[in-house]
C-alpha cells in the first residue's frame, strides 16, 4: 500500500460539482475526471476525495471505477489534512 500522504494531489481548484461528476461513499464526496492531478486530459477516469483532493484510483470504465471504490474502505482519509 503506498503512504497516504505521498499520494498525488489533485493540483487545480476543484470544480462545481454535479451529479455526472461526483459522488458519495463512507460520507466522503468522490470527484471523478478525465484529468490527471496536473491538469492534462486522459482518457482514463480518474477519482479523487473532494476534501483532501488526494487521487484514490483510475479506470478506463467509469461505472467499474465506482464499483471498485464502493469495496474500498475510504475512512483511512478521515485524519488526512
Amino acid at each position: 500500500m503506498i503512504d497516504i500522504l505521498s499520494c498525488h494531489r489533485y493540483s487545480l481548484p476543484m470544480p462545481k460539482l454535479s451529479k455526472v461528476n461526483s459522488f458519495i461513499i463512507d460520507d466522503r464526496v468522490i470527484y471523478v475526471t478525465k484529468s490527471d492531478y496536473l491538469g492534462k486530459t486522459s482518457r482514463l477516469y480518474i477519482a479523487y476525495d473532494y476534501e483532501t483532493k488526494i487521487q484514490l484510483a483510475f479506470n478506463i470504465n467509469k461505472d467499474e471505477l465506482i464499483e471498485y471504490l464502493k469495496d474500498k474502505n475510504l475512512k483511512v482519509l478521515e485524519n488526512v489534512k
